[in-house]
C-alpha cells in the first residue's frame, strides 16, 4: 500500500459528490468541507507545506479580512452574531487549509485522479439535471421547492467547479463541448448568474490567452470597482435610470436588485462607509429592515409595486457588503483580494493561468450580483476547488 492508499478514497469521494450531492442537498458543501479537511490535517504533515507558497499574498489577504471581521465586533450593532461570523470563518479556513495540505501532497496520478472524480461528479449532476427536467420535476415537486429554491445551489457549485476541470481534458474540442454542454443545462433552472458566469469566465480565460496583458488590467479593475461601486451607484443608479432600465427589463428580480443597490449605496455614502455596521449586519432590522415600496412595470406592461424590506438579508452585492458591513478597511482587503491574486495567476503556467482567471471571473459573478459575501456553503465549495488549481507539469504542455 502507497502512503496515499488510506485518504485516496477521502479526497475522491469528496470531489465525486460536490455536485451530485447538492442536487439532493443544496448546502452539502460545509459538511463536504469537514471530512475533507479533518482528513487533510489527520493524514498529512503540514509542516513542510506552506499555503504562501501556492497563494502567495492572496492567503494573507484572506487572513487579514478574517481578523477585521473580528475587530468588527466591538462596533458591530450585534456583537454576537458577528462573532459567530468570525468563528465560522476561522473553522473555514481551518478545514480549508487541512484539505489543501491533503491535495499538495498528491502524487501527480494521484492528484490528476482527484480531478477525473470531480469531473465525473458534475457530469453525475447534469445527467440528474437533465432527467428531472425530461420526467416532470419529480424532485422538486417531491421537495414542495420552486426550481430557484431546489437547484440554485447545485447549478453555481458546477459554474464554479468546471474550471480546475478543463486541465485534465485532452483537447480544445473536448473542452468547449464540456463547457457548451454545461451552459446548455445550466440554463435549463431558473438562475440566470450561473450561465452568466460560466459566459464571462469563458470570455475571460479566452482574453487571457490571447492577450495575457489583460489579466492584470481586469483584476485591478475589478478592485477598483470594489472601492468605488458605492459612490457610482449613488450618482448614477437614480429613480429615473431604474425606471429607464425597467423599460427594457421587466424581470422583478433584476430590478429589484437595482432598488437594493440603490438604497445600500445611499447608505454607505451617507452614514457607514468608515467603519461599518459590523460583519453579517446587514440582516439586522436597524440596518435594511424598512419597509420599501418600489414602482416597476412588469413583463405585461402593468404598474406593479415591490414590496421588499430595504435589504431582505443582505444586498447581493460583495463590494456594497463589505463596505456596508466592514467600512473603507474592509473594502481595501475585498480589493486587495484581486490584487493579490496576480501573483498567484502569474506564477502559473500560462495554461493554468487561463483556468485560474475563469474560476476568478465565474465566482465573481455569483459574488457580485447573487449571494452574500459570508454564505457557508459557498465558501466552503471555494475552500474545496480552490487548492485543485496547484501547478502540475502537464500543465506547461
Amino acid at each position: 500500500m502507497t502512503p496515499f492508499s488510506a485518504p485516496s478514497l477521502l479526497y475522491n469521494f469528496v470531489l465525486v459528490s460536490l455536485c451530485p450531492f447538492c442536487f439532493f442537498i443544496p448546502r452539502v458543501a460545509p459538511f463536504l468541507l469537514i471530512l475533507a479537511g479533518v482528513g487533510g490535517w489527520f493524514f498529512v504533515n503540514p509542516y513542510k507545506l506552506s499555503p504562501q507558497k501556492f497563494m502567495g499574498p492572496w492567503f494573507y489577504g484572506v487572513l487579514f479580512l478574517i481578523l477585521w471581521v473580528g475587530c468588527s465586533c466591538f462596533w458591530s450593532v450585534d456583537p454576537v452574531n458577528s462573532f459567530k461570523l468570525f468563528l465560522r470563518l476561522c473553522s473555514l479556513c481551518g478545514l480549508s487549509l487541512g484539505w489543501y495540505f491533503l491535495i499538495q501532497k498528491l502524487p501527480p496520478d494521484a492528484f490528476r485522479s482527484a480531478l477525473r472524480s470531480l469531473l465525473w461528479g458534475i457530469l453525475l449532476a447534469l445527467t440528474l439535471l437533465l432527467m428531472e427536467k425530461f420526467l416532470g420535476e419529480p424532485w422538486r415537486l417531491w421537495c414542495g421547492k420552486s426550481c430557484a429554491q431546489a437547484f440554485v445551489p447545485l447549478v453555481l457549485t458546477i459554474s464554479a467547479s468546471l474550471w480546475p476541470c478543463l486541465r485534465i481534458l485532452s483537447s480544445r474540442l473536448q473542452k468547449m463541448v464540456f463547457i457548451v454542454g454545461i451552459f446548455g443545462i445550466l440554463s435549463l433552472v431558473d438562475c440566470d448568474t450561473a450561465w452568466i458566469a460560466v459566459i464571462l469566465g469563458l470570455i475571460a480565460s479566452l482574453a487571457s490567452l490571447v492577450l495575457p496583458c489583460i489579466t492584470k488590467a481586469g483584476l485591478r479593475l475589478l478592485a477598483i470597482l470594489t472601492l468605488a461601486l458605492p459612490w457610482l451607484f449613488s450618482v448614477f443608479l437614480t429613480n429615473q435610470q431604474i425606471q429607464n432600465i425597467n423599460h427594457h427589463i421587466h424581470s422583478y428580480s433584476y430590478i429589484h436588485r437595482l432598488y437594493i443597490w440603490q438604497f445600500t449605496s445611499q447608505k454607505v455614502t451617507q452614514q457607514s462607509w468608515i467603519l461599518g455596521c459590523g460583519a453579517d449586519s446587514s440582516r439586522e432590522d436597524i440596518i435594511g429592515g424598512s419597509h420599501q415600496e418600489w414602482p416597476m412595470v412588469d413583463r405585461h406592461h402593468q404598474r406593479v409595486t415591490i414590496h421588499s424590506k430595504a435589504i431582505p438579508t443582505h444586498p447581493h452585492n460583495f463590494s456594497l457588503q463589505l463596505w456596508l458591513e466592514l467600512g473603507l478597511m474592509g473594502a481595501l482587503l475585498g480589493a486587495s483580494l484581486y490584487n493579490f491574486a496576480i501573483p498567484w495567476i502569474c506564477r502559473s503556467s500560462h495554461l493554468l493561468a487561463t483556468y485560474q482567471i475563469g474560476f476568478i471571473m465565474a465566482i465573481s459573478t455569483v459574488f457580485w450580483v447573487n449571494l452574500g459575501c459570508w454564505q457557508t456553503w459557498w465558501l466552503a465549495t471555494l475552500g474545496i476547488l480552490i487548492p485543485l488549481f496547484r501547478q502540475e507539469t502537464s500543465d506547461h504542455s
